[in-house]
């Protein structure tokens, strides 16, 4: 380029320079654990092995929660419980769909120092056992009245049984230590659009099979919180159960899946085509998930009673959850336990039952038929 300015010729010479080149990371990821190479090689990891320390958590997974994928005894569960890196995709529901926590109205006492089961008046307010309002929520003592939240659960609460008012107190928002179910006339009622009979007594909102399992985060028998999303998308179907400290058949079921106690088959529901589920659950087809309501002193289940149950059933792969608010209590409604309800790996359900184990064994059979 040139300029003429007062007979001197000027020239310019544009010179045409490209942009400053931008560092693109090599996308190699060898080992398809998540991570490129080069990030590997930033952490430590190995790139051609998804799981560096053998803990079975791929090395992203690991970087992703914050754990140590060089360090076997740093996992994302103490427990080895399955990990899902897309929990967040599925279409969560809550407690709430079928149970809710009124504000000011009748709720159960979380502590209390009146032993609800004794005959005494540990407290010395005149009042014994279930007469108290403290025990307002033992499971012998609930009942069906409209000014009670609880309904007749165990078995040796009969609906026939006269309901004493003093056994429910009205108790600030603070002291609630359970959920209630919603009671409904009829489907409209219902954000399931699913009213049933539970009893002869009442119907309330329950979700209906295909309906996706509430989003539930519990504490284990590690004193780890679980998030139950993450036994999802695992390819395998999920059996929930719901259990007691106090109670015999749920020891018995637990005794039968860790050493093949025959007891349980004297029960009058046991069905000996049952043992080809004993036989699924050594061999990893589905996920067993125990969930514990109460202690074995009736009482509200706390942290440690799930540790007790483990130590006392140690079966590999099974979380023991802690229900302690009766959160998915309420949301099963259970009428008698053990119970055993089967989900598929879209946490879709598969059954509903309020009593036994039947129907969720069946199931099982069922996606699992035996080769002829």
């Amino acid at each position: 380029m040139k300029h003429t300015y007062g007979g001197l010729v000027l020239m310019f010479l544009v010179a045409c320079v490209p942009p400053p080149a931008t560092s693109v990371e090599d996308p190699t990821d060898t080992d398809n654990d998540g991570l490129t190479d080069v990030q590997e090689a930033e952490l430590g990891t190995d790139p051609k092995n998804p799981d560096s320390d053998g803990d079975g958590y791929l090395d992203a997974h690991e970087h992703t929660e914050g754990t140590d994928p060089l360090d076997a005894e740093s996992r994302i569960y103490i427990g080895n419980w399955p990990y899902n890196p897309s929990k967040a995709d599925i279409p969560a529901t809550d407690i709430g769909a079928a149970c809710e926590l009124p504000n000011g109205l009748i709720q159960c006492v979380e502590e209390t120092t009146e032993n609800c089961s004794n005959r005494e008046d540990d407290d010395n307010d005149g009042l014994i056992d279930c007469e108290d309002p403290k025990c307002a929520h033992a499971p012998k003592c609930v009942c069906y009245h409209p000014r009670c939240i609880e309904y007749a659960t165990e078995e040796e609460v009969r609906p026939s049984q006269p309901c004493n008012e003093t056994r429910c107190i009205e108790i600030d928002e603070e002291s609630v230590c359970s959920v209630t179910p919603i009671p409904c006339n009829d489907n409209s009622d219902c954000a399931t659009n699913n009213c049933e009979g539970l009893t002869n007594y009442k119907e309330y909102c329950a979700p209906p099979i295909g309906w996706v399992f509430p989003h539930i985060k519990a504490l284990d028998q590690h004193n780890q919180e679980v998030d139950i999303y993450d036994f999802a998308n695992q390819g395998k179907p999920i059996l929930v159960e719901m259990s007691t400290g106090w109670c015999g058949p749920c020891q018995q079921l637990a005794s039968w899946l860790l050493t093949g106690d025959e007891t349980i088959k004297e029960k009058p529901w046991w069905d000996d085509k049952y043992e080809r589920v004993r036989e699924l659950f050594d061999a990893k087809e589905f996920y067993w998930i125990s969930f514990l309501y109460e202690s074995a002193d009736r009482d509200q289940a706390q942290q440690e009673d799930c540790e007790y149950w483990d130590e006392a059933f140690p079966l590999e792969g099974v979380p023991v959850l802690l229900d302690q608010n009766k959160e998915l209590h309420c949301y099963l409604k259970p009428m008698g336990i053990p119970l055993a309800n089967l989900i598929d790996e879209n946490m879709e359900l598969l059954t509903y039952e309020h009593v036994g184990i039947a129907g969720a064994f069946e199931k099982l059979l069922e996606l699992f038929p035996e080769e002829e």
